[in-house]
């Protein structure tokens, strides 16, 4: 589990200083990292499940890194699977975290 939220950490921060490199203030910075980070909360399925949601916003589900840190997060806290288990889905938010 430590080693889940240690590649999730590093890889969220590499996305929120990337994302925060193009903003000139600090105000403005958080504004949009909150703008980016509260919809991808809510349709990445932190909060409420994907399932329900309508074609579109599943798709964009499908694409975010935040998607698949809960889903392997959840993966391993919750349903006991080891981190191999899950590598697929570190991989893309290790991916993003890169790109980041």
């Amino acid at each position: 589990m430590l080693v889940l939220l240690a590649i999730g950490a590093v890889a969220f921060a590499a996305l929120g200083l990337g994302l925060s490199g193009y903003v000139r203030s600090a105000e403005g910075s958080s504004a949009v990292v909150n703008f980016v980070y509260l919809p991808m909360a809510i349709i990445s399925g932190t909060f409420f499940t994907p399932k329900e949601y309508p074609g579109f916003l599943r798709a964009i589900a499908e694409v975010l890194p935040l998607t698949y840190f809960t889903k392997a997060t959840r993966d391993v806290m919750v349903r006991h699977q080891h981190i191999w288990s899950v590598a697929g889905s570190l991989a893309i938010v290790l991916g993003w975290g890169v790109v980041a």
